[in-house]
């Protein structure tokens, strides 16, 4: 019989207080500095292939990973963060400099006629001082523009410090995961019948699959990943009896739904035209040619499952039990499969489209008839 035996550092004050923020998605620094003082706690303690070890593995790969989302999502489109959002001081100072200097030329004409008037010989004094503005409006303006394309190298080089630095905060959080998982199927191994193991080996590779996707030329690794938790998530489901109205009958159809979608849309997000390969043991997960088809298999199960799901939580709502945050985690789900879906509809509107020209363009142009 299986019995779920979790590490003892799961029930550290300092471990619920992160874990709390992390659900929350109130993600800082701070639950990375926690999970990272634990980390160090538990394999002085007790090493560093020990359970404690490996759940502090993930939790802090798990929150560094989910920071750095949260700061590139502060990035705006233009590529600066929101607190270089306000007009920078260079930008007024050329706007200035440009209105100065549309003000010059039209009294720059009052100037022109007055020399007319005495051939050339002499200005008056107001035209030397409009002369004068003119030329400092031009240097002001040239020293401004010298001074934005300076600022704007600088933003650029500090943009590229910032997206290297969060490539290396992935890389970072992708090998505390992969050493958490290493941990985990390695402590299941020796202890087959402990569900707490059992049930972080999908989450583990899930939490990979994240971090896979945010790499460059990893989307074919991330699909496999998700792929790799299926057989776990349809498991649990399996456990339940078809008449369980539990709650945890109803979390365990919804997660089966969530990592069939999950691996859908790792498909789609695949290089097209090209078959999908691991990047270290480069085995080919589909064919270009199925890619699409693949995706929309796993896109069908997690519909069908979401479905199932559903129609679980009105049963069990049926029944008075409270749902908790079931019902919002339900919703996320049904967010995620409408995107696949209407990515796939999308799809297929191109190729009826593309497919439409073709006809077009190869259809027989009729012949007049000869003239006799």
């Amino acid at each position: 019989m299986s019995t779920a035996i979790p590490p003892n550092v799961i029930s550290d004050p300092r471990f619920k207080a992160a874990r709390k923020l992390m659900k929350t998605g109130r993600v800082t620094e701070g639950p990375v500095e926690i999970f990272a003082t634990l980390l160090e706690e538990c394999i002085n303690k007790y090493s560093d292939s020990s359970l404690e070890a490996a759940a502090c593995f993930y939790e802090y790969g798990n929150a560094l990973f989910r920071v750095v989302g949260n700061q590139s999502e502060s990035i705006s489109e233009d590529g600066q963060s929101d607190s270089f959002s306000e007009p920078e001081k260079p930008r007024e100072a050329a706007a200035n400099a440009a209105q100065t200097r549309l003000a010059t030329k039209d009294k720059n004409k009052d100037t022109e006629v007055t020399t007319d008037l005495t051939n050339g010989t002499h200005t008056s004094d107001e035209g030397n001082l409009k002369r004068a503005s003119y030329l400092e409006g031009e240097k002001e303006a040239e020293n401004v523009s010298k001074e934005e394309v300076a600022g704007s190298e600088e933003q650029e080089s500090s943009n590229q410090i910032e997206n290297q630095s969060s490539v290396d905060d992935c890389t970072l959080a992708l090998e505390m995961m992969e050493n958490a998982y290493s941990i985990f199927e390695e402590k299941l191994n020796q202890h087959p019948d402990n569900d707490w193991i059992l049930h972080q080996l999908p989450r583990a590779l899930q939490g990979l699959g994240d971090v896979l996707r945010e790499l460059p030329s990893q989307k074919a690794d991330a699909a496999d990943a998700y792929s790799r938790a299926l057989p776990y998530l349809e498991e649990f489901v399996n456990r339940h009896s078809k008449d369980s109205l539990e709650l945890n009958t109803l979390q365990d159809r919804r997660l089966l739904a969530e990592g069939n979608v999950l691996v859908a849309d790792a498909l789609l997000e695949c290089e097209a035209e090209k078959d999908v390969v691991t990047s270290e043991t480069k085995d080919i997960l589909v064919k270009a040619d199925e890619r699409v088809d693949f995706a929309r298999g796993y896109y069908d199960k997690a519909r069908d499952e979401l479905q199932e799901a559903v129609f679980l939580m009105g049963r069990i709502a049926a029944t008075g039990a409270d749902l908790g945050t079931h019902k919002e985690d339900m919703c996320f789900a049904a967010t995620l499969v409408m995107g696949v879906g209407e990515a796939l509809a999308a799809y297929d509107e191109e190729i009826a489209a593309s497919s439409n020209t073709k006809n077009e363009a190869i259809s027989p142009v009729a012949k007049k008839p000869k003239t006799k």
